[in-house]
């Protein structure tokens, strides 16, 4: 589920809607039985990656408007997850794939609740712990604030700004950080800070704040950082920390969509192939493939929960999708002047108004017909929202 949360279970939600609360269903079943929701259930708990990614599948879905599963016991499963430590938190280490010792949940949890971070000298992956819980406190407050615990939504949306405590403003890195407060400068390899990943990987892992995210780096610094983790190599798109959070689409929030469809174009044509060995990298239960769906048809579901997409370009000349649940709906999305060298967007309408957005929320999937992008070769006619 640490992979399929970002891409698969959104996609589900469009084409294959009858699967989703039952899936929800069983892994409240899994609660039940279990004391807790599973993050990787092979058949039953594994510690394999971090955080607990089951509150974001379940709070996407919820967001989505899906509701055929015990609610309050999805309620309680997820606050559980987001408030009670696991067994032997306070001592154990805790690593991925460690000698079973008992379920991790979100391991750290006990630091997280009373420093605002994982400390890299108490548990391993500290940093990408952190910036995940941050995350899920995100969902867990989205389900809180549609069932009316106001109380509840307020306390998670200020710890999903979690994220701000790793930030080392001398570095301009999410950095590790002790439990006595201190940022650790040494060897990165003393901690193991990072979950399948480097300070390059996390440092935009902030979706549920992207704006958040750029005041605190600063608006120049956040696009020359995002600049140079592409030109300078950093960009791991084949494993699903930066592959999910789409880092191309954070061009949006700086008003630059014309760098997301150059990078999307290049990533889209040297990953997917008609051959063998078509999807670079591991599958991994659908996160690539969705991942590509999404990415061919325009926009992407960057952060989980927030029933928000962001736009990028068509890959195709038309596609339409039939959907079905929670409503009923067909929408077309149409590529004007399609070809394979027209990469950037001219305009965006949507049912014949322009889109002055970069943004489409889910609720326009089903309340509109037609998305047209009008596409072009020339770079310098490419939309410009400054």
């Amino acid at each position: 589920m640490w992979d399929t949360f970002r891409a698969l279970h959104p996609l589900l939600t469009l084409i294959y809607p009858k699967a989703v609360s039952p899936m929800i269903q069983s892994m409240l079943n899994m609660y039940k039985e279990g004391g807790w929701i599973p993050k990787w259930p092979n058949p039953s708990y594994t510690n394999i990656m971090i955080g607990t990614p089951g509150d974001a599948i379940i709070a996407d879905a919820f967001a989505r408007g899906f509701r055929n599963y015990n609610l309050k016991e999805a309620w309680n499963a997820i606050y559980k997850d987001a408030m009670t430590p696991p067994e032997g938190d306070a001592h154990k280490r805790w690593a991925d794939r460690a000698p079973w010792t008992s379920y991790e949940a979100r391991e750290g949890l006990t630091y997280y609740k009373k420093l605002g971070y994982v400390p890299a000298d108490k548990t391993n992956e500290s940093v990408s712990s952190t910036l995940e819980f941050a995350l899920e406190d995100y969902c867990v407050a989205q389900v809180a604030k549609g069932i009316g615990k106001e109380k509840e939504y307020r306390f998670f949306m200020k710890r999903s700004k979690n994220y701000r405590n790793l930030f080392d403003p001398k570095t301009g890195f999410m950095t590790p950080r002790l439990s006595d407060g201190s940022f650790y400068s040494g060897n990165p390899k003393k901690y193991a800070a990072f979950t399948e990943g480097s300070k390059w990987t996390y440092l935009f892992c902030v979706m549920q704040d992207v704006p958040g995210l750029i005041k605190l780096m600063g608006r120049n610094s956040f696009i020359s950082k995002l600049d140079e983790n592409f030109s300078g190599g950093h960009y791991a798109y084949d494993n699903e920390p930066e592959n999910h959070y789409h880092y191309p689409s954070l061009y949006d929030w700086v008003d630059q969509p014309w760098n997301a469809d150059t990078i999307l174009t290049n990533v889209v044509e040297k990953n997917y192939r008609d051959t063998p060995d078509g999807i670079t990298g591991n599958d991994d239960c659908g996160q690539m493939s969705a991942w590509y769906i999404f990415t061919t048809l325009g926009f992407y579901p960057v952060c989980p929960a927030s029933g928000e997409y962001a736009v990028g370009r068509s890959f195709f000349p038309k596609v339409t999708l039939h959907l079905t649940a929670p409503g009923k709906n067909t929408f077309t999305i149409i590529a004007q002047n399609f070809s394979t060298k027209n990469i950037y967007v001219k305009s965006i309408e949507l049912d014949g108004k322009p889109l002055h957005s970069l943004f489409l929320k889910y609720s326009d999937l089903y309340n509109h017909k037609v998305l047209e992008f009008d596409v072009t070769d020339k770079l310098g006619e490419a939309m410009d929202y400054r």
